[in-house]
C-alpha cells in the first residue's frame, strides 16, 4: 500500500508492449478497489544488480506484489524470501506477493496456459503428441502442466543443453518422460508431422519483432503436404502482443486451429490478482478485461 493506494507492478525487459494495467484495472474496478495502480517497470537486463534493487523496492515502497516477465523468471528464484510449491516444481517465478514485507514467489503461468488452451480448443489427453518450442521460464511452466497429461512430449530449443536440463527436471518428478531436441528445420519437420499440439513458449515474434517466427513457413509447407492439411493441429502462442503472431498466422493459413497468448495472460493474471488482494475476480470481469485488452491491442 502507498498512501492507502493499492499498487502492483510488472518487472521485465521489455515491458512497453504489455496491456497488464488494463487487465488489473478492470479487475480492481469490478471488486470495488477505487485507488489502484499497476506500474510497468523496465529493469534493464544488461545491468547487473538492477533486478535485485527493483524487487527490494517492493518492500521499500509498499507494493502489494508484482509480476515478473522476460527475461527474469528464473533469475528471481534467488531474490525472494520464500518459494511457493508451484515454483519448486517449475523453477521459475512469474508472481511475487509482498506479505508484510516478506516476499513470496509463485508461478501462475502453467495454470493460465492450460486454461487458455482448453477454453479455445480441447483438453490435452494421454494420446496427444505435444511439441513445446523453447526451454525458458514460460516453457518450464507450460511443460510442467503438459507433462502430467500426455505420454508424448517433445521439447525443442535453440540450445539443446537447455532443453536437456528441462527434461531432466521434468523426469525427476517421475511420470512419462520427454524428449529434448535442438531447434532446426529437420527436427521441426520430423516432429510436427505427427503433432497434435504445437506450443510456442519463446519470445520470437513478440512486438516489435513481429515479422519473425520460430517455425519457418517452409517447415509448415512440408508438414502440410505430408499430413494433407493441418486441420487437426492446434497451434498456441504464449505471445499476446501482437495477438496474431506470424507463427499463428502461417498456421491459420493452412487451416490449423490457433490460440493467441491473451488467454494465458488473463488467467495467470487472475491468479496473481487474487493472491495480491485476497478477492475473487468475477467471471464477468474476466470477459470485460479480454474485450478491453483486445481493443487496445488492435487499435
Amino acid at each position: 500500500m502507498i498512501d492507502n493506494k493499492v499498487v502492483t507492478a510488472l518487472l521485465g525487459d521489455p515491458v512497453e508492449h504489455s496491456v497488464s494495467p488494463t487487465l488489473y484495472g478492470t479487475f480492481a474496478e469490478a471488486i470495488g478497489i477505487d485507488d489502484y495502480q499497476h506500474l510497468k517497470v523496465r529493469v534493464q537486463s544488461d545491468v547487473d544488480g538492477d533486478l535485485e534493487k527493483a524487487i527490494e523496492g517492493l518492500r521499500a515502497f509498499g507494493l502489494v506484489g508484482c509480476n515478473i516477465t522476460l527475461p527474469f523468471k528464473q533469475d528471481t528464484l534467488e531474490l525472494v524470501d520464500e518459494l511457493d510449491e508451484t515454483v519448486d516444481k517449475i523453477g521459475a517465478v512469474n508472481t511475487i506477493q509482498n506479505e508484510d514485507h516478506r516476499l513470496v514467489g509463485y508461478n501462475t503461468d502453467g495454470v493460465g496456459a492450460l486454461k487458455s488452451i482448453e477454453e479455445r480448443s480441447r483438453k490435452i489427453t494421454s494420446n496427444d503428441k505435444v511439441v513445446i518450442l523453447g526451454a525458458g521460464g514460460a516453457a518450464r511452466a507450460v511443460s510442467s502442466e503438459v507433462y502430467e497429461r500426455t505420454t508424448d512430449l517433445v521439447l525443442v530449443n535453440r540450445t539443446l543443453e537447455r532443453a536437456e536440463r528441462l527434461v531432466n527436471d521434468l523426469e525427476s518428478w517421475g511420470g512419462n518422460g520427454a524428449e529434448p531436441l535442438e531447434l532446426d528445420d529437420e527436427n521441426l519437420r520430423a516432429e510436427l508431422v505427427n503433432a497434435d499440439f504445437v506450443l510456442n513458449c519463446t519470445s520470437v515474434g513478440m512486438h516489435p519483432d513481429t515479422d519473425a517466427t520460430v517455425v519457418p513457413p517452409r517447415v509448415l509447407d512440408h508438414v502440410d503436404e505430408q499430413r494433407g492439411g493441418l486441420d487437426n493441429m492446434i497451434f498456441w502462442d504464449a505471445i499476446f502482443n501482437p495477438l496474431q503472431t506470424m507463427f499463428l498466422e502461417e498456421a491459420e493459413k493452412r487451416n490449423a486451429t490457433t490460440i493467441d497468448g491473451l488467454g494465458m495472460m488473463i488467467y495467470q493474471g487472475t491468479e496473481a490478482f487474487e493472491l495480491w488482494t485476497g478477492e475473487t475476480v468475477p467471471e464477468e470481469a474476466i470477459v470485460e478485461a479480454r474485450d478491453r485488452m483486445e481493443e487496445e491491442l488492435l487499435s
